[in-house]
């Protein structure tokens, strides 16, 4: 008798588990086939896109330059610093402080030590990106690197040309 009534509740477990034959004559299994289809294409579609992002910020990365808007004739400076030659020929300036600004409470500061610039101050003035530093400050960085402190864009150094030739009449 038990197995009589174990096979009864499976049985009625079975009914319960199948579907209905009208959802079946209708079509029911292609709701859930065309669903899939659609969310395998969109998230496909998703990984071709964080894919191509990826390359395109790891070539970015790699390949800096390739991607900066520089003057054309211009070579980017080698990554280990510049020299003190060409560290000295870099435009100095004497601080003056502007009466507006410091009416308004706006100091401008040196990036590097982060002290406010005082009147008299020598500052460096990068050509590439106009940022302002204490020449101190900037010499020590430039001399081992050739970026901006800031934006770390390259400093250019214009390519050497040959001097014209002048005939005379």
């Amino acid at each position: 008798m038990p197995r009589h009534l174990l096979q009864q509740s499976v049985d009625r477990l079975a009914a319960l588990a199948a579907p209905p034959a009208a959802a079946m004559a209708r079509g029911g299994t292609s709701v859930h086939t065309d669903t899939l289809l659609i969310l395998a294409a969109v998230l496909c579609f998703l990984l071709c896109v964080v894919g191509l992002a990826m390359v395109a910020r790891c070539s970015r990365l790699c390949n800096p330059s390739a991607f900066s808007v520089d003057a054309p004739g211009a070579v980017a400076a080698p990554c280990k610093g510049i020299k003190k030659k060409a560290l000295q020929a870099l435009p100095t300036v004497s601080w003056r402080p502007e009466q507006r600004n410091e009416e308004e409470g706006e100091r401008p500061e040196c990036a590097i030590c982060l002290a406010e610039f005082a009147g008299g101050d020598e500052v460096r003035v990068l050509p590439t990106c106009g940022h302002g530093f204490h020449a101190a400050c900037v010499d020590v960085w430039l001399l081992s690197n050739s970026t901006c402190p800031s934006c770390r864009r390259a400093l250019v150094v214009a390519a050497a040309q040959s001097p014209a030739v002048t005939g005379s009449p």
